[in-house]
């Protein structure tokens, strides 16, 4: 199962965007058994993301320790909302019955 774990930040001083780069810098690389990638928001300056993309994992509701660290470390420059993304159960359209009217 495909998952997205998200680690959000607004920054109390918008300034304080090198801190985010610099934490997400920090991640470790190796530990991480998935990608991660950063986001500014393109309307709200002092909005972050940081994404956690994980694929084929049976531990979906598991928040990931770099996460939770990455969370810890931003609670002092901002708010934070650390959460887990599933995929939403899509269904499929069922073709119309022939009506024969």
């Amino acid at each position: 199962m495909y998952t997205i774990e998200v680690v959000q930040v607004r920054l109390f001083d918008v300034k304080d965007g090198e801190l985010v780069i610099d934490a997400f810098n920090r991640i470790p690389r190796k530990a991480l058994r998935f990608r991660a990638a950063l986001y500014q928001s393109a309307k709200v300056a002092n909005d972050w993301s940081i994404c956690f993309p994980k694929s084929n994992t049976n531990d979906t509701a598991l928040k990931s320790p770099e996460a939770i660290g990455l969370a810890e470390s931003l609670r002092s420059i901002g708010f934070v909302d650390h959460s887990l993304w599933l995929p939403a159960p899509i269904l499929v359209d069922q073709p119309e019955p022939d009506s024969k009217t």
